[in-house]
């Protein structure tokens, strides 16, 4: 199934509220809109759909905000952005709602009659449906590997050995591991430390339930 035309149909229960926007919209003594929706390629969907079913003709600009601080509120309204930087989002937004409703619709309806049961499939559900299966496989096949890890105790402090690259403080390679220990085993073996990290541990949130 493929429609000729895409067409934009308001929906019942908010077609009040559609109204009153366009209405605003269409004000004389308003002269640009302003996009403020989520800075996200969904955010300008929603709102290109809505002028576009209003019809709306106004230049428009964009208000692009990660945070809702009134410092990055108004940071953000001092420097608008003309919406046609904006454009091409919209149309991949427009892209991938066309192409989830064809796939979806299509490729339900095949597995559907193919295995004569309720089967749906999607552009984001399909794969991640894979993806479980596959990390369920990988659970079911696994096979339990021994590891190594190499510590020292020296003045009461203790040390453990970590790989430089991985950052992990395991190795499946047990010669590995005994070359390690022996590096530390002679009683006058001396060490020079290369770096020293402090950290400090958050304190626990505040119990806010009354």
């Amino acid at each position: 199934m493929l429609p000729k035309d895409w067409k934009l149909v308001v929906i019942k229960q908010t077609g009040r509220q559609f109204h009153a926007v366009k209405e605003q919209i269409f004000r004389k003594d308003v002269s640009d809109i302003i996009i403020a929706t989520d800075a996200g390629r969904e955010g300008e969907l929603v709102a290109r759909w809505i002028l576009e079913k209003a019809g709306n003709k106004k230049p428009l600009k964009r208000l692009w905000i990660s945070s809702v601080t009134d410092k990055a509120i108004r940071d953000g309204f001092a420097h608008l952005k003309p919406g046609k930087d904006y454009y091409n989002l919209y149309r991949a937004a427009v892209a991938r709602a066309e192409s989830d409703w064809v796939v979806g619709i299509n490729a339900t309806r095949a597995l559907t009659c193919k295995y004569n049961a309720q089967l749906s499939c999607g552009r984001v559900q399909t794969p991640t449906l894979a993806m479980i299966a596959a990390r369920e496989q990988e659970i079911r096949q696994f096979q339990p590997q021994p590891f190594y890890t190499v510590s020292a105790l020296a003045n009461g402090v203790p040390f453990v050995w970590t790989d430089k690259k991985s950052g992990s403080n395991r190795t499946f390679d047990k010669a590995r591991a005994e070359q390690i220990r022996a590096l530390a085993d002679p009683a006058d073996a001396s060490f020079e430390i290369l770096d020293v990290q402090k950290k400090q541990k958050l304190p626990h949130p505040r119990r806010c339930t009354i």
